[in-house]
C-alpha cells in the first residue's frame, strides 16, 4: 500500500550501446498554435518502441505536450517524459529500453528478412520464459507461484524490477511539480471502473504507474490506499476520453499514437487469429472514440446555430435539443504503427534488440511523414469544426481514400 512519497535513487549509468545512441534531442521550438497540445500513448507492452521514435519526432518538431493520457508501456513512457526536463528526456527512455531490451546471442537472427520469424518467436520465448531485465521476472523462478490468493499475488510475473527502474529513471518530485499534466489510466477492480490518476490532484509515486501497466493475468495487482487497480487497457486501451472531455474546456490538438493499429490482414492460422484479435481489441475502441466524439462536437455546433434561431419561449419550450456545454476544437492527430512486422500474436512480448530498434525506426519515420503534411492540420481552423487527420501510412486513411474513388 502507498502511504508516502518514495525517493528516487541515484540512476544507474549502462554502456554505450550502438543500437540505441541514436537520441541528440534537440530543445523543443514553440511552433504549434494551439491553446493546447496533448498526446495520448497507448499500451502495448514492447511495441512501446514505436511510440518512444513517434514521440522523439514530435519533439524535436516542437510540439511539447501541456497533457499527456496514458496507459501501460504509455504511462511508463509518459511518466519518465514528464519527470525528466526536456533535455534528459529521450535519453531516459533510451535508458528504459536499453534495460528491458537487452542483448542476446540470437538477434543476428533478425537482420535478414529469411531469419526475422524465427528471430520473433525466440525473442517471445525467452521473455516469456525469463522476463525482462528491469521489468518483470516470472514467479516460477523464486517459487512464488500461486492459484488462490489475492491479486496483488496472483500472477505469472512479479513486476517489483519495474519498481527501482522507475525510481532511478524518474524524479518524482519534478514530474509531480511540472506543468505538463499527466494522466494514467488504471482499472479500478472492485467497481470495474477507469480511473485518472493524474499529477494534479494524486501524489504519483512508482505504484501509480505500475498499476496502469498491471496487465492480468501476467502482472499482479497493485495496492493504492486500500484498492486494487489493473492495467488501464483492460478497460480502454486508447485513454482519449479524458483528453476530449476536459474540464475545462481548449481548443487541442491532440496525437493518438496507436500501436495495434497496423494494416488490415485476413488471418490465415490460428497464430494469426490470436493476432488479429489483440490488433481488434486493442486498436478499435479508439477508432470508435473518436467518431463517437466529433459526432457529439457536430451536434453541438448545430445546437449552437439552434440556439442563435429560437426565440426566448422557443428555447425554453426546447431547452432539452441545447446543448449548454457549447463546443470545443479538437484536431486528433492518429499516428498509426504502418507495419506489420513479426506476424505473430507474441508481438507485443518480443523484446528483441534489433526488433525493438526497428519498431522505434519506424515510429520516427511516421511522424515525419505526419509532419511533412503539418499544413492539413498545423493549424487551428475559423469554423472550428473538429477534425481527424490520418496520416499516409494509416491504413484507415488507405480504406478512406479507397471508398472515396470508387
Amino acid at each position: 500500500m502507498v502511504n508516502k512519497k518514495a525517493k528516487p535513487a541515484k540512476s544507474v549509468q549502462h554502456g554505450n550501446n550502438p543500437l540505441f545512441n541514436r537520441f541528440n534531442h534537440l530543445p523543443a521550438k514553440k511552433t504549434n498554435r494551439f491553446p493546447r497540445v496533448a498526446y495520448v500513448l497507448q499500451g502495448g507492452g514492447s511495441l512501446g518502441a514505436y511510440q518512444m521514435g513517434a514521440v522523439k519526432g514530435l519533439l524535436e518538431a516542437g510540439y511539447e505536450p501541456d497533457w499527456i493520457a496514458a496507459t501501460s508501456i504509455g504511462a511508463i513512457q509518459a511518466a519518465i517524459i514528464v519527470g525528466n526536463p526536456p533535455e534528459k528526456r529521450m535519453a531516459k527512455l533510451d535508458e528504459f529500453w536499453k534495460r528491458v531490451a537487452t542483448y542476446s546471442f540470437f538477434d543476428f537472427l533478425g537482420e535478414s528478412d529469411y531469419t526475422s520469424h524465427l528471430y520473433s518467436q525466440m525473442g517471445a520465448a525467452s521473455s516469456l520464459l525469463f522476463g525482462q531485465p528491469g521489468f518483470y521476472t516470472p514467479r516460477w523462478c523464486s517459487g512464488t507461484l500461486s492459484v488462490t490468493g489475492d491479486p496483488t499475488t496472483l500472477s505469472y510475473y512479479d513486476t517489483s524490477a519495474l519498481r527501482e527502474t522507475l525510481l532511478e529513471l524518474i524524479d518524482f518530485d519534478l514530474l509531480n511539480s511540472c506543468p505538463i499534466r499527466l494522466s494514467l489510466g488504471s482499472v479500478q477492480i472492485s467497481t470495474g471502473h477507469l480511473i485518472y490518476f493524474n499529477n494534479i490532484n494524486y501524489l504519483i509515486e512508482p505504484e501509480h504507474i505500475m498499476a496502469s501497466a498491471a496487465l492480468p493475468p501476467g502482472f499482479p495487482a497493485i495496492d493504492i490506499d486500500g484498492e486494487l487497480y489493473w492495467d488501464g487497457g483492460v478497460h480502454s486501451n486508447s485513454p482519449l476520453e479524458v483528453i476530449l472531455e476536459a474540464v475545462p474546456v481548449d481548443d487541442t490538438l491532440c496525437f493518438l499514437i496507436d500501436c495495434f493499429g497496423g494494416r488490415p490482414f485476413i488471418p490465415g492460422n490460428m497464430n494469426e487469429i490470436d493476432e488479429r484479435v489483440k490488433d481488434i481489441s486493442y486498436s478499435t475502441h479508439g477508432q470508435r472514440t473518436i467518431l463517437n466524439y466529433l459526432q457529439r462536437q457536430n451536434m453541438r455546433h448545430l445546437s449552437r446555430k439552434l440556439d442563435g434561431i429560437l426565440t426566448d419561449k422557443q428555447k425554453k419550450e426546447h431547452a432539452n435539443l441545447l446543448d449548454t456545454t457549447g463546443p470545443h476544437h479538437c484536431t486528433l492527430v492518429h499516428l498509426v504503427f504502418s507495419e506489420r512486422m513479426d506476424k505473430a500474436a507474441t508481438k507485443d512480448y518480443n523484446f528483441g534488440q534489433i526488433i525493438i530498434k526497428k519498431r522505434f525506426d519506424i515510429g520516427c519515420n511516421d511522424a515525419k511523414a505526419v509532419l511533412s503534411e503539418e499544413d492539413q492540420w498545423g493549424f487551428l481552423p475559423k469554423d472550428k469544426q473538429s477534425r481527424l487527420y490520418e496520416s499516409p501510412n494509416n491504413h484507415y486513411w488507405l480504406i478512406r481514400k479507397k471508398k472515396k474513388n470508387t
